[in-house]
């Protein structure tokens, strides 16, 4: 994995929001390190991401949707 080293943050620094955002902003990603190892990726929200998010009423049928076309299955697990 390549890593630019300009846009990490130690983990003992996550406090520092100003500093943690400034790196967001200009490199568009923050990477976590711990022992000298990156840990976690911080990536900013955009608009465009909440569009990947559907509405309750989607989620559930959706989901019952799933439920009834695997019914036989999750009884014979439940058995």
């Amino acid at each position: 994995m390549d890593i630019n080293t300009q846009a990490t943050i130690p983990v003992t620094e996550l406090g520092n929001f100003s500093k943690l955002s400034n790196i967001i902003k200009e490199f568009g990603k923050a990477i976590v390190i711990q022992e000298d190892k990156p840990i976690y990726i911080i990536n900013p929200i955009t608009v465009d991401d909440t569009s990947e998010y559907i509405s309750d009423e989607e989620f559930y049928a959706y989901a019952n949707k799933f439920l009834k076309k695997n019914a036989e299955v999750y009884k014979q697990l439940a058995k």
